[in-house]
This record gives C-alpha cells, structure tokens and sequence, in this order.
C-alpha cells in the first residue's frame, strides 16, 4: 500500500481516500456493509473508562508481548496490525514501545476511528 495526494492505493489499482480525520474505508466490493461498530455515545464512554486507567495493566501486558514479538534483535522497524482496535488504546501502547514502529488500527467503527 502507498499513501500520496490523501488517498491510499495498492498495487492492484485499488484507491480509497483518506478521511478528514485520517482514517480509511476498505469496503468489500459486492457484499453486505459491515456491521457499524461502536456509536459515538460507546467510543466516549470507552475512551474515558480507558483514560482512568482501569486497564492500565492490561496495556502494560500488551507492551511486554509486543516487545518480545519485535524481539528479532536486529533493530529493524516494524509494523503491528490491531484488528477491532476501537479507539487504538492498546495500539498506541504498543507503538508507543517499539521506537520507530508503525501502527495501523482495523475497526468496523468510524466514531472510533476518528
């Protein structure tokens, strides 16, 4: 995939924008929308339970698994995939840990994603 001029395209020919608020729709091509994901009512009260720290241990769990997975040793970058990763809580972690790493966030949930 390569992003230029606000969209992001493949080798395939395939091109999708880039929303305004930086996220991507991939629709699949001839089949049924995907469910909607979270309302933006779910992502608010998420965002702030998460923001409290309640799963602080978890993120914590989450960037020790993310290190030893990128543990090659060789110093290369990398990229980690959060499938259903809502607000990118986890994500952010993670990447967060993993100097020079990108990050790339899936989520049926356009409020979440912005």
């Amino acid at each position: 995939m390569t992003v230029a001029g606000g969209t992001v395209s493949c080798v395939a020919g395939h091109s999708y924008d880039i929303a305004r608020q930086g996220y991507v729709s991939l629709p699949a091509a001839g089949r049924r929308a995907p469910p909607a994901g979270d309302s933006e009512e779910m992502v608010a009260a998420r965002d702030e339970f998460l923001g409290a720290g309640h799963f602080a241990r978890i993120v914590t769990a989450v960037c020790v698994a993310g290190r030893a997975g990128a543990g090659r040793g060789d110093g290369r970058e990398g990229c980690v995939v959060d499938v259903g990763a809502g607000t990118g809580y986890y994500l952010a972690g993670v990447v967060g840990e993993l100097a020079g790493w990108k990050g790339v966030a899936l989520d049926a949930s356009r409020p979440a994603l912005r």
